[in-house]
């Protein structure tokens, strides 16, 4: 991919077939930058969709320095805007694909600025939806909120991220992903497991599509299920698939599924 811009830092990748008039932004979630985002990138753009990925402030190679603790959601939610005003510029009102914490990112973005659709994959929640996580999500959660409330960044434990994300991947896939993880804004994190961040969805005037993992233990099925009935949508859960089910074994079929829905939804995505 391609840098087009340092601020928001965001990422291009030119279709490799004849181009789909929509263009799409992926979203990374906590710890994460766009690199987990390459295998749907390939997919899209070969399916003809100019695809962006953002990395949100202090995520990702391209920046200088690593995140601050204070940093809150609503600065990533700017950063997210500014990008939308980017491609918007350049092409046309992008589809936002958010994953986790990306997933609320972009449900708060579209609240003020037009977009084509939105797709919400094992997406963190806004405020009045419930959460319940396993038990043991719950304790590292309760451990990791202390340097939380003190605005510190949050760096995960191997043992501890393996368990909430990467339980259902392989071991190579698990290592490739830990070389990557970055800190996370302690601000943020206190934020999203409080689900704090409330969103209008009167103010989300786009398709939109949400999907789960059925062995999720950081968002819980039920938690999919109420995200999209606060939207009156489509729900798509993968029964066989946990909170990394972008890139565990069965991705290409969420991909290609997703696809679908965007194809299926061309009429009412390009209004």
């Amino acid at each position: 991919m391609k840098q087009i811009s340092k601020q928001p830092v965001l990422w291009h990748c030119e279709t490799a077939s004849q181009r789909k008039s929509i263009p799409v932004l992926f979203v990374h979630g906590m710890w994460g930058w766009h690199w987990y985002w390459s295998n749907f990138i390939n997919v899209f753009a070969s399916s003809g969709y100019e695809c962006y990925a953002i990395d949100v402030q202090g995520h990702g190679t391209a920046w200088k320095s690593p995140i601050q603790g204070n940093v809150s959601l609503g600065k990533y939610v700017e950063e997210i805007k500014s990008a939308i005003n980017i491609i918007s510029e350049k092409d046309r009102p992008p589809i936002l694909i958010g994953h986790s914490m990306g997933g609320l990112l972009v449900q708060k973005a579209v609240e003020s600025i037009g977009i084509s659709g939105i797709v919400l994959i094992a997406s963190a929640v806004p405020k009045g939806i419930t959460v319940i996580p396993t038990f043991r999500t719950a304790l590292i959660f309760l451990k990791y909120s202390i340097p939380a409330l003190f605005n510190r960044a949050i760096m995960p434990d191997e043992k501890e991220v393996k368990y909430m994300v990467f339980h259902n991947v392989k071991d190579e896939e698990l290592r490739w992903a830990l070389e990557r993880y970055v800190p996370e804004s302690g601000r943020a994190f206190w934020q999203l497991i409080t689900s704090s961040v409330s969103v209008d969805n009167s103010k989300v005037n786009c398709p939109v599509l949400v999907v789960g993992g059925g062995k999720d233990r950081v968002i819980n099925p039920r938690a999919s299920k109420n995200l999209a009935k606060k939207y009156n949508t489509e729900l798509l859960v993968f029964n066989d698939n946990s909170h990394w089910l972008i890139r565990e074994d069965g991705w290409q079929k969420i991909c290609k599924e997703i696809l679908e829905w965007i194809e299926q939804n061309g009429k009412s995505l390009q209004q």
